[in-house]
């Protein structure tokens, strides 16, 4: 519990710092790099959109870059969930502009997802892309009959 509580607040310290750097939190889908660095990677789009709140329990999460990228790792491009922590799956997209992933397990109704593509991310011309881009959705809620007994 502890260490979930450390990285939610080291999440919120990137987010504070992309935000006064120049990054983006809005809901366009365009993210920025919290600050370039010559000739490093750009985030150009994501999906799901940054601060979308009907996301699909079982979406994918997929990063457009302007450069070709290597493929995510899980020290790269880091997933977590505010119900299920750290999340693991599959990457996908390594020598293409697009990058994804996909949780082996569904996320939970109603859970905050936040996507960090850290400093170690790469492209495929092994420039960094410098400073770590922070976001954040949330899944969809499930209906039910709303009676209370």
């Amino acid at each position: 519990m502890v260490k979930y509580l450390l990285v939610r607040f080291l999440v919120l310290v990137v987010i504070s710092s992309l935000l006064s750097c120049g990054g983006s939190s809005g809901d366009s889908g365009e993210i920025g790099t919290g600050g370039l660095v010559e000739g490093a990677p750009l985030v150009l789009s994501v999906d799901p959109l940054a601060n979308d709140s009907a996301v699909r329990a079982d979406a994918a999460i997929l990063t457009n870059f302007d450069q070709v990228m290597n493929a995510g790792t899980a020290d790269s491009f880091v997933v977590l969930g505010s119900q299920s922590g750290k999340l693991t799956g599959s990457f996908t997209g390594g020598g293409t502009t697009t990058l994804g992933f996909d949780s082996y397990n569904r996320f939970k109704a109603g859970e905050e997802i936040d996507v960090i593509l850290t400093g170690s991310l790469s492209s495929a011309e092994g420039r960094s892309l410098g400073l770590p881009v922070v976001y954040r959705f949330r899944t969809e809620t499930l209906s039910g009959p709303g009676r209370f007994v």
